[in-house]
């Protein structure tokens, strides 16, 4: 969201090698191939290199290089994720405003403020909603199958031992990844809707398994 992200975030993939010992000092780094900054220099340019979008953020090559040179020398790089903890001044002063009831978004993948992680938030779960996703019977199919259970027992009114993980994961997955109903799943596995959400949640601490939720992410992709 902020300029400096953009620089800072360049800085820090471009000096890896330097960090890693692959290369001594800024001269080694400028021809070193198995990096961008190469090609900041013009001379090893790539397609997927948009070198003037950075460039025209420097009066020239010799600005850029310092940029890169004081990064060297230690400068603090500020690649601290968006939300909350930023937006407050750091993670003393987003304490205390949680504990003064200042709540706001936050995600340590996302550089930014918390109304900027809230944008991409609603645009992923747009993109993600328009993505093809998995009907509720080959939802069900494949949970029944990680959970060594008869489908025909999940989808039986009657309670049937057994079945709790099985739908407990259906409810939570159907919910959450595939943005279905609770009225949508519940009229598949015969059950209130009351219920359904009983089992979402029984599903989310099923799923904060990390084992658990490894297996269902790759059922499910």
């Amino acid at each position: 969201e902020e300029e400096g992200y953009l620089l800072t975030l360049i800085r820090y993939i471009h000096l890896n090698p330097y960090r890693a010992g692959m290369v001594k000092n800024l001269s080694e780094l400028n021809k070193y191939k198995w990096s961008g900054h190469i090609g900041m220099l013009s001379r090893k340019r790539q397609p997927f290199h948009d070198v003037n979008e950075i460039m025209e953020r420097f009066s020239g090559k010799r600005d850029y290089l310092q940029y890169m040179l004081d990064g060297m020398k230690g400068e603090k790089e500020d690649l601290e994720g968006g939300g909350l903890i930023r937006s407050m001044g750091g993670i003393g002063r987003a304490l205390e405003a949680r504990r003064d009831g200042i709540k706001d978004k936050y995600d340590s993948r996302i550089l930014g403020s918390g109304d900027f992680v809230g944008e991409i938030w609603e645009k992923l779960e747009e993109k993600g909603a328009q993505e093809k996703r998995l009907s509720l019977e080959e939802l069900v199919g494949r949970i029944c199958r990680y959970c060594e259970v008869d489908v025909r027992k999940v989808l039986d009114w009657r309670k049937q031992k057994g079945t709790k993980k099985a739908k407990a994961l259906i409810s939570s997955i159907a919910q959450r990844t595939f943005k279905m109903s609770g009225v949508e799943i519940g009229k598949r596995l015969k059950l209130t809707s009351s219920r359904i959400s009983q089992l979402k949640y029984a599903g989310e601490k099923l799923l904060e398994d990390r084992a658990c939720s490894l297996a269902i992410a790759q059922l499910v992709s």
